[in-house]
């Protein structure tokens, strides 16, 4: 089975049950979402708030097509699929059209072409600059409004100029308007989703907002976007300055602000696994790699991150023996929980025991890392690692005859028998067996995966 570098995304069923494959309980947000914006009644802008990798554009899948099964006309906009074209006006207008065409009759049909000419007119009488310039402003007049006042002081070709623009804004705003009324019923207005913002250029990002404010703000248009405010707030910065004020520049663009809830992490773990075709067959290794992930402080972020790491390597190896997929998940898991402490412990400057007590400490307790569950996977983890530390100390491979402090400890453990409680005396004689049998394995090896894994870059 291939690597798949890129998590598969789900499938999204048109008929029925939009919400049959979903693994990380959107239901619930989306149907209250959805449930607001049939009640919106005039122009409104919604902003879905999340870090990088929390699923928002498949929430916003999962959301169009939840309205679009509830009679919503809907049209999905990727701002980032259209930023090579340097016009968000353009690429939004068009999208808009395009997007209504496929769902109209007859005279809606005549409404959507005045539309498009309307805004065939906006991109050589209307400059970005002076849509930029109504930024500051609220309320569908802010670009008219702004002309205006700089008609008010010039004269020659250019009034004619402003004149023109003010003439043109106001056209294309009447025939948006006459769209939207036509093909509003029930409750249901035209809902535009824009994705993939953050991973525009600053600057493109930006426009696209102020465009979709100043000139798409009218009854009956409600836009949904998915965005990581955090992230586009540095975009404004980049554009405008470092010292603006991007938090309240941004305020000004969303009428309603959304926070998509962190997906259970348990689910998301499996079914980022399941996008990326990770195998099975190795219960092992993949159950210890859940556990710590699910229990851990990492980011989602930095989970996907590592997981991406586990589909390389296996890549790489093509070998499905359980000693090998136990030590390169251990290293993986390693590497991400205790990254400081990782290097030092490649490079023979740190113990088995201190890393397994490092990586120890970063998982949340209140979950109980010594659950049942989750007392197999650290069992496991200490295994692999002491194996790496007899590994990197013997100088050669497989390593039988060396100790290691870890080892050592559980060593005493068994000497002292009797001034230990019997679960530790047996957790130590499991330990100790199961690294005698670890070792006796020539195709796990902790060094040659944590050096494969040096050769790629992390993804962004």
């Amino acid at each position: 089975m291939g690597f798949r570098a890129r998590p598969r995304e789900i499938g999204i069923p048109t008929e029925g049950d939009p919400f049959a494959n979903d693994l990380l309980g959107r239901k619930a947000p989306a149907e209250s979402l959805a449930n607001l914006i049939r009640s919106v009644e005039g122009p409104c802008a919604v902003s879905v708030d999340a870090a990088w990798g929390n699923g928002k554009t498949t929430f916003l899948k999962l959301l169009a097509q939840h309205l679009r099964n509830e009679g919503f006309p809907v049209v999905a906009f990727n701002a980032w699929e259209t930023d090579f074209s340097g016009d968000p006006f353009l690429a939004l207008s068009e999208s808009i059209a395009s997007g209504l065409e496929e769902r109209a009759d007859g005279s809606t049909g005549d409404t959507i072409g005045k539309f498009r000419k309307q805004a065939n007119k906006i991109l050589p009488r209307v400059p970005m600059a002076l849509i930029r310039a109504g930024a500051a402003m609220t309320g569908v007049g802010a670009v008219v409004e702004q002309a205006e006042n700089l008609v008010a002081t010039e004269t020659g070709d250019r009034l004619k100029a402003f004149k023109d623009a003010r003439e043109t804004v106001a056209g294309f705003t009447k025939a948006l308007k006459e769209m939207a009324a036509e093909i509003y019923e029930d409750g249901r207005p035209l809902v535009v989703t824009i994705d993939e913002l953050d991973r525009c250029r600053p600057s493109y990002a930006v426009e696209l907002l102020e465009v979709a404010k100043h000139l798409f703000s009218v009854d009956r248009v409600v836009f949904v976007l998915a965005v990581n405010r955090a992230e586009l707030e540095h975009s404004v910065k980049a554009l405008y300055g470092a010292g603006f004020d991007a938090r309240g520049y941004l305020g000004r663009f969303f009428d309603v602000a959304f926070r998509l809830p962190e997906p259970d992490r348990g689910h998301f773990i499996r079914a980022l696994g399941a996008s990326m075709q990770f195998p099975h067959q190795n219960y092992t290794a993949y159950a210890m790699t859940t556990a710590f992930f699910e229990n851990s402080n990492l980011t989602l972020r930095q989970i996907q991150q590592a997981m991406y790491y586990i589909g390389l390597v296996r890549a790489i190896t093509q070998n499905d023996d359980v000693f090998n997929h136990i030590d390169y998940h251990a290293a993986i898991i390693a590497r991400a929980l205790a990254p400081t402490l990782y290097y030092s412990f490649c490079e023979g400057r740190a113990s088995d025991r201190e890393l397994v007590e490092h990586i120890c400490e970063n998982v949340n307790r209140k979950s109980s890392v010594m659950d049942v569950r989750n007392r197999s996977s650290l069992h496991i983890l200490k295994v692999s690692i002491i194996c790496a530390y007899r590994q990197f100390h013997s100088g050669d491979y497989p390593a039988t005859s060396s100790s290691s402090p870890l080892l050592d400890h559980y060593a005493d453990i068994l000497k002292n028998e009797k001034d230990n409680v019997p679960e530790l005396v047996q957790h130590a004689r499991d330990v100790k067996s199961d690294v005698e049998m670890h070792s006796k394995s020539r195709t796990s090896n902790f060094h040659y995966f944590a050096k494969q894994i040096e050769l790629y870059e992390k993804r962004n």
